[in-house]
């Protein structure tokens, strides 16, 4: 988990996050939307031996006319994300940031995190 400023897409720490969540072996995929399509990310996973599952914007067709298709099964696995990111807003002070320190609201997040798990731990079926 890594905390960035408001004003920033997340886009700009991609890099961060995944080397501090993957220290032995990198993921085969990457799941993002279109917000994550830029030249700096796509060589990114190119070094890292990490195939991008993310569509193209459509100014970048312009240079890249003939772009890969798009892995639609694996495109689609990304809505577990955002039903976890939905989850968590249902979090009040999550939600709305009450917490103005970075300790206390990271804190926040893992307990609401924490409560996710163990309420899919005891009820697979409804989490």
């Amino acid at each position: 988990m890594l905390l960035s400023p408001g004003q920033r897409h997340e886009s700009c720490y991609l890099e961060e996050l995944v080397e501090s969540g993957y220290r032995h072996r990198w993921p085969a995929w990457l799941l993002g939307d279109r917000g994550y399509s830029a030249p700096r990310i796509r060589r990114w996973l190119k070094t890292h031996r990490i195939q991008p599952v993310i569509p193209y914007r459509k100014d970048e067709l312009d240079y890249c006319p003939a772009p890969p298709p798009l892995d639609r099964e694996r495109y689609r696995m990304r809505n577990v994300i955002e039903r976890t990111i939905g989850k968590l807003k249902q979090c009040r002070s999550i939600a709305t940031r009450f917490d103005k320190l970075k300790e206390t609201f990271l804190a926040m997040l893992r307990l609401a995190f924490l409560k996710l798990y163990l309420r899919a731990i005891d009820s697979p079926n409804t989490a």
